[in-house]
């Protein structure tokens, strides 16, 4: 073979500047079976596997969509000291343009030391050099696709004869799953023109793809691969496998694998190490019997990030008690996000939800993410939500690229372990030792809790940094160190303050007791009225005793007592019976007065109308209405889904409601609960559960769903009373009821 034709193929070698071309099978067709050069060394690295993976302004010699990528300005410089003295150079730079997308240029050059050839049958010494100029344009199309295109220009120089071309490139990324997975097409080489010796020297037309997979993406290690195919047409496919790993942004370990030519450089390898701004990145690839080639890049970003990753969240939450202006207590959180979002903030969205999934409340904006997103503990209908209640948040930020992340977690109840409002006991005693134990105060940096009289004035103070301390104690003395009576009564405040500032307030709390949950036993008519006193006190503490007394509002007769010791019970029945055992209307007006007493003597006391009304009996139809109560419907223990074995009671009632349509037909769905979990939690539950039933009657049964109504009234109606596992199960039902008119 000549040098001139020689050299004209290491000249188009440099031209192509991709594995594609230079890992042609057709010996002769670009003179590229020895010669790999890539562009710089981390494509090299990978095996020139780099369509997809690629994001830096190495992406304009193989796929030019990889340019869209970063968002600071680059410069790269590669050298690559190949055989026989023959150097290759390449310099290039991308320019972010924001929205606009990004523009990219390269420079290389081939070097070929002095040689000696044959003109004229007379021996001569000549050079020869190549330089090939790119300049290429990428964008983002939405937020999946990214495109890019180049022109290039090429200029070959031996002796006194030179060649040329100049063609198009264009490529493709397609994202999935939050960038993790990337496909890429490409084309190289398109409308070729030039003037070259003769045709074999011509780039040939190439065709590419392939497609890369994050398979780790942590703040201390992410990792990729990468498997690429080209094309070249008249020669067999070209396959190349490539890998990188980065240890915490600084170290990137690389790997390839090829199916190349026949001089043994099937395999390389090489490292990466980013030092703030600037990136060096080496490259070794074997020739076989030639020996191997060391390619050496060094690159500057001139914006803060060294490479652009997705964005990475992390949230810190701060809850806090706080009081509404009518006096009752409530709670916010805080939502404190830590995230590196290189790409800027295109959209960030913050959903909670209740434990079933229910929406509570939703806040979202645009371009920027605060830096404190704060939730009042309300829902969306500017209700409150339960101060210890259960909720669940789900905080996504998406970049401008697209590409985003999610942070998900829980938001927990705040509790303080207190003990209740102290009052006055019957004799002129000492409070003596009175012990405070509080939860939720592990993050403080300051405490301090004051110890309240009757009137107001302040008894005691304590305070302190850190943690409020554990089993703290009050020795029943006033700054004086003179005992203080309690005859008049006294409380305390405490309060605790975390490291950003937002603080806890806790006086004594008064106990909750819902009073009026009336029962009725459809299938056991002779069961006596009942009305259900659900306890709940703030917080758990240990009680000595307990009374609770039913009182004739009117003239002020205690109509029944309860009592017993130590902590009363979650909930307690009253069977509308006197202490002889003799029924008492309940349409009459009724209080009820409930005593504590702790383990050091301190009694409270809580008296309150009960306000009952017999709502829960079970309602007469009115006159005219003829009203069939179906076979109950049963449900898991905190489920919706339908059970298998009550399929043909829904067949059953559907035939009913079907044989009743041409008469003037209602059907009543209701949805219960048993008692365990809070109001809101169950009435969602008991809606979801008569919502599933009403769509199986309609979808599969094809009850014409304009003759249903659906309700939820969680666990306000229980079919029987107790806490019996086999009772709890009879509760958690779904009632149908067919109202027909006459």
């Amino acid at each position: 073979m000549s040098s001139r034709r020689l050299l004209a193929q290491l000249g188009v070698g440099v031209w192509l500047l991709s594995p594609a071309a230079l890992w042609a099978a057709s010996a002769g067709s670009t003179g590229a079976d020895f010669l790999h050069f890539d562009p710089g060394a981390r494509s090299a690295a990978m095996s020139g596997a780099y369509a997809a993976v690629g994001n830096d302004g190495e992406s304009l010699f193989f796929n030019p969509a990889g340019m869209s990528e970063p968002v600071n300005p680059q410069m790269l410089f590669s050298h690559l000291a190949w055989w026989e003295g023959v150097s290759y150079d390449s310099v290039w730079g991308v320019q972010p343009l924001g929205d606009l997308g990004a523009v990219g240029a390269a420079l290389s050059f081939l070097n070929v030391p002095p040689f000696n050839s044959t003109q004229d049958s007379a021996l001569a010494s000549d050079s020869a050099w190549g330089l090939a100029g790119r300049a290429g344009y990428a964008g983002r199309w939405g937020r999946c696709v990214a495109v890019g295109g180049a022109l290039n220009v090429l200029r070959l120089q031996l002796a006194t004869e030179g060649s040329w071309g100049i063609s198009l490139d264009a490529g493709l990324k397609y994202f999935l799953n939050n960038g993790k997975v990337v496909l890429a097409a490409q084309v190289q080489n398109v409308g070729m023109l030039g003037a070259f010796a003769s045709q074999a020297d011509s780039p040939p037309l190439q065709f590419g793809g392939g497609a890369g997979f994050q398979i780790l993406r942590e703040e201390w290690l992410k990792a990729a691969v990468e498997g690429d195919v080209r094309a070249t047409p008249g020669d067999r496919l070209v396959f190349s496998l490539g890998t990188e790993a980065w240890l915490g942004n600084v170290l990137a370990l690389r790997a390839g694998v090829n199916n190349g030519t026949d001089t043994g450089d099937w395999l390389t390898c090489g490292l990466g190490v980013c030092w703030r701004k600037i990136h060096l990145d080496y490259a070794l690839k074997p020739l076989g019997l030639l020996g191997a080639v060391h390619q050496l890049s060094v690159g500057y970003d001139f914006g803060q990030q060294a490479r652009l990753d997705p964005p990475q969240l992390r949230v810190r939450l701060i809850s806090r008690q706080v009081v509404y202006p009518d006096g009752e207590p409530g709670k916010e959180t805080d939502f404190v996000p830590t995230c590196k979002i290189p790409a800027g903030v295109e959209s960030w969205e913050l959903h909670l939800t209740d434990r079933t999934g229910h929406p509570v409340r939703q806040y979202a904006g645009t371009q920027s993410l605060p830096l404190r997103i704060t939730w009042d503990g309300k829902d969306a209908e500017g209700k409150r939500a339960d101060l210890e209640g259960f909720y669940l948040y789900a905080l996504q930020v998406t970049d401008r690229r697209g590409f985003s992340d999610e942070e998900r977690g829980e938001i927990l109840p705040i509790s303080i372990t207190r003990l209740p409002q102290l009052k006055a006991l019957p004799r002129d005693i000492f409070a003596g030792r009175v012990t405070f134990n509080p939860k939720g105060s592990e993050n403080a940096v300051a405490w301090s809790i004051d110890i309240v009289g009757p009137e107001g004035q302040v008894l005691r103070k304590y305070q302190g940094v850190g943690a409020f301390p554990k089993d703290f104690a009050w020795d029943g003395k006033d700054e004086n160190n003179r005992s203080v009576s309690v005859r008049e009564g006294f409380h305390y405040l405490l309060q605790v303050r975390d490291q950003a500032g937002n603080e806890i307030k806790s006086i004594a709390p008064l106990a909750q007791i819902d009073a009026g949950t009336k029962a009725y036993a459809p299938t056991a008519a002779s069961l006596p009225e009942q009305v259900v006193f659900r306890f709940r006190l703030q917080p758990e503490i240990k009680f000595k005793g307990w009374s609770f007394d039913v009182v004739d509002a009117i003239s002020g007769k205690v109509v029944r007592t309860y009592s017993g010791d130590g902590h009363p019970p979650d909930s307690l029945a009253w069977d509308a019976c006197n202490e002889q055992g003799q029924p008492v209307s309940l349409n009459q007006k009724f209080s009820y007065v409930l005593r504590l007493q702790d383990l050091v003597g301190n009694v409270w006391q809580q008296a309150a109308d009960m306000g009952i009304t017999p709502v829960m009996l079970l309602p007469q139809p009115p006159e005219g209405e003829t009203w069939v109560k179906l076979e109950e419907i049963l449900f898991e223990f905190n489920k919706a889904e339908l059970q298998p074995g009550i399929f043909d009671k829904l067949h059953k009632a559907a035939d009913l409601i079907k044989a009743g349509a041409g008469r003037k037909l209602r059907v009543l769905i209701e949805g219960h609960t048993d008692e365990i979990g809070d109001d809101a939690f169950n009435y969602d539950l008991s809606l979801s559960r008569a919502h599933m039933v009403m769509r199986y009657l309609v979808e599969e049964e094809k009850v014409p769903s304009e003759l249903l109504e659906v309700k939820g009234l969680g666990k306000s109606v229980p079919l029987v009373l107790g806490t019996d596992p086999q009772i709890l199960a009879k509760n958690r039902r779904v009632e149908i009821t067919l109202i027909i008119s006459k």
